[in-house]
Formats: structure tokens, C-alpha cells, sequence
């Protein structure tokens, strides 16, 4: 396994640690828009800061590639965080975290469309895989929610728009620009896409009501939005971007063990059966079949 993948891997892992502090923050009565908000804020201003002590020359971007930025920004982050949690309340949360994690999908023809890669089919089945496994830890087929033409939109939207951070950074990448720099910016302009769904009086509120252990909530966040971004991105470098959407959907058994170990979250049979269908999609991604004297068939 390279190092690309393994940096894939670990941003899955921490953003399956989202959970920790979207559970105080929502705790203290601030909504599930206002944590993303705080989130891509709290984590651009920072990383802005760093890179202006650091290097300035990475902030520098030419004005006709902006249309990346906004696409990392808007058209995916902020995208798919409004889509995701708004279908949270159309269906359940199961249901709109698995139809969000077709994102694999949506990437695999993104890239054959721009990059004009190759499907193989060690691709499809590990995307199959990492799809089925999703739905097992999610529990959405135990889930009785109903499932509504609304709904399915918001996860189709929530799934494309989780897939294109992938495409959009690609192609940042392959006009020179460095990780650090993508993910600034992204985190900027994501700040500016989820603003107007933020409540800033309720997310005030909930912030003057936090206490001392608020401190180490706010460096999860930064910490488990920053380190997966720069991670993931520079993964992206060398993993291509279908094999890094299926990769990250690790995320949620991570999220699944978490709730395990610190809420007492029950692990059923169903979704130890996805963990380990998660994992088998990664590892097959890392198998190279050959034939005869070695020749790749995938």
C-alpha cells in the first residue's frame, strides 16, 4: 500500500471523528449548518494565517483558476453539507449518509468523463462493495424511514456534490497548485457558501454558552478538518480520484466505532458485516492481479 493511499485512508479516519464535536456543539443548541459554518471559518482563517507566517507565495492563485476554488468551496462542500443534513429531516440519518456515499459513483464518471480513466472491473466491484458496506453501517436497511422524490433528490445532490471535492481538486492540482493552497481556499469559499444557512444568533448563543472544555471541542474541529483535507488532496496526487472516493468511505465505520466506544453505541451483526465489506473494497483496490508475465489487468 503507497503512502498516497494510506494519506486517503487516515482523512477518512479523522473525518469519521466529526461526530465528537458535532454532538457538544449541536448540544449546545447550535445547528447542524452553524457547526459546517464554524467549521470551514474556524479552519480557513487558521490555515490562511499559517500560510502568510509560512509562505506566502501559496495564497497566490491566478484569477482564470478561481473557478476550482469555488468548486472545491460551493459547488461540493457547501453543496453537499446543505443536501446532506436538509435530507437528514426529509428521511433519517442513515438513509441520507448512505445516499451520500454514492458519491463513488458520481466520481467514477466524473473521471472517465475529464480524465478519461479507465473502468475496470476491480473498480466496480470495490465501489459496489464500499457501497453495500456503507448501507450495512448506516443500518439503512433496517431503517424504517420512507424514502420521499424530495429525498432522493437531496441524496443524489449530496452524493454528486461529495464527489466533486475530488474532481475540482484534481484539476487544481494538475494546473500547479499545492494542497495547502487548494484546501485555504476551499475553506473560504465554503465559509461564504454556507453563511446564509448558519442562524449566526443561535451559533452566538451556543458559543458564549460554551465552557472550558469548549477549548479542546474547537481543536477537534480544526484538527479534523484541516489534517483530512491537506491529506486527502495530497493524496489525490497519486490515488486516482474514483479510488479515493471509494477509499474514504472508511468514514463512517470510524464513525461507527467511535459511537461504540464513547456513547455505547450498539455494533450489530449487520453492521460488523459492512465494516468488513468497507474494508475489502479498500483492499482490492490495493491488489494487482497480472496475467501470464505479469501483465496488469486493471
Amino acid at each position: 500500500m503507497t503512502a498516497a493511499y494510506i494519506q486517503v485512508i487516515l482523512s477518512g479516519i479523522l473525518w469519521g471523528l466529526t461526530g465528537i464535536y458535532v454532538r457538544y456543539f449541536t448540544g449546545l443548541g447550535m445547528s447542524s449548518p452553524g457547526v459546517v459554518w464554524l467549521r470551514v471559518t474556524l479552519a480557513g482563517l487558521v490555515l490562511i494565517l499559517f500560510l502568510l507566517l509560512k509562505d506566502r507565495r501559496l495564497l497566490k492563485v491566478r484569477l482564470k483558476d478561481i473557478w476550482c476554488f469555488m468548486g472545491t468551496g460551493v459547488l461540493s462542500l457547501a453543496l453537499f453539507n446543505f443536501c446532506y443534513f436538509t435530507n437528514i429531516t426529509e428521511t433519517s440519518l442513515s438513509i441520507a449518509c448512505t445516499m451520500m456515499y454514492l458519491s463513488p459513483i458520481f466520481v467514477l464518471l466524473y473521471s472517465v468523463i475529464l480524465f478519461k480513466e479507465r473502468v475496470t472491473v476491480q473498480k466496480v466491484l470495490a465501489c459496489m462493495l464500499a457501497i453495500a458496506g456503507c448501507s450495512l453501517v448506516t443500518g439503512m436497511f433496517t431503517d424504517g424511514s420512507s424514502i420521499t422524490p424530495r429525498g432522493i433528490l437531496l441524496g443524489v445532490l449530496s452524493g454528486a456534490g461529495y464527489g466533486l471535492y475530488g474532481i475540482f481538486s484534481r484539476l487544481a492540482l494538475n494546473r500547479g497548485y499545492k494542497s495547502l493552497t487548494i484546501t485555504a481556499y476551499t475553506f473560504l469559499f465554503a465559509m461564504a457558501g454556507m453563511a446564509p444557512f448558519a442562524d449566526f444568533p443561535v451559533l452566538g448563543r451556543s458559543l458564549g454558552a460554551m465552557q472550558w472544555d469548549g477549548i479542546f471541542y474547537l481543536f477537534l474541529m480544526l484538527l479534523t478538518s484541516v489534517a483530512p483535507y491537506i491529506l486527502y488532496t495530497k493524496g489525490l496526487e497519486r490515488v486516482s480520484p474514483s479510488a479515493a472516493a471509494i477509499i474514504v468511505v472508511i468514514e463512517p465505520v470510524c464513525a461507527m466505532l467511535v459511537g461504540a466506544l464513547l456513547y455505547g453505541e450498539p455494533i450489530t451483526w449487520l453492521s460488523s458485516l459492512g465494516m468488513i465489506l468497507v474494508i475489502g473494497a479498500i483492499v482490492l483496490l490495493n491488489v494487482h492481479f497480472t496475467k501470464g508475465k505479469g501483465r496488469k489487468l486493471s
